[in-house]
């Protein structure tokens, strides 16, 4: 049960924050941020986010369903390259400022931890 709450909260917040982005960056024409690099990663987080709470919904136990696998893998891909680019301090990352580069290790932490716990709860 606490799992099912952790995968709801983390496609959520993952989801929720793709949509905040999405609509606040692309609202001004000025936003450097907002190119298509930075677009398709807010994009590709709300399809996973949404797909995790739509699958824990759909399925009810996740634990075993490779599309669940899947979408980890991609989450967690994702998320640590925008942490390699904010360590990198590459040109127009999509952690522009400290509060995304917070909120980007919070996800992924949490990714990780729905990954550690789906393989106990598996064995």
């Amino acid at each position: 049960m606490f799992a099912d709450w952790l995968i709801f909260g983390l496609g959520a917040v993952i989801a929720g924050e793709a949509l905040a982005l999405l609509i606040g960056m692309n609202l001004t024409d000025q936003s450097e941020w907002a190119k298509i690099k930075n677009n398709g990663l807010a994009l590709l987080d709300l399809v996973t986010g949404a797909a995790l709470v739509y699958f824990l919904f759909a399925r009810g136990d996740l634990g075993g369903f490779p599309m669940f696998y899947a979408l980890l893998v991609v989450i967690l891909i994702s998320h640590g390259y925008r942490e390699w680019e904010y360590a990198a301090n590459r040109p127009n990352k999509f952690c522009a400022n400290v509060p995304l580069f917070v909120m980007n290790s919070v996800k992924l932490l949490g990714a990780v931890g729905v990954l550690v716990l789906s393989f106990l709860m598996v064995s």
